[in-house]
């Protein structure tokens, strides 16, 4: 029985940790989007001042 509730415990712990780290990964992938967005723009903008 202990041994069980150990096992379960271990296996909540890491679904937890897979959890947070593919929160990480949607919030990264969302940033980096940002990034990208606002850096397309500010090129167009930068390029417009240049001419």
């Amino acid at each position: 029985m202990k041994t069980q509730v150990r096992s379960l415990k271990t296996q909540v712990r890491s679904l937890k940790t897979q959890v947070r780290s593919l929160k990480t990964q949607v919030r990264s992938d969302r940033t980096r989007k940002a990034i990208i967005t606002w850096l397309k723009s500010n090129t167009v903008q930068l390029r417009l001042k240049t001419m």
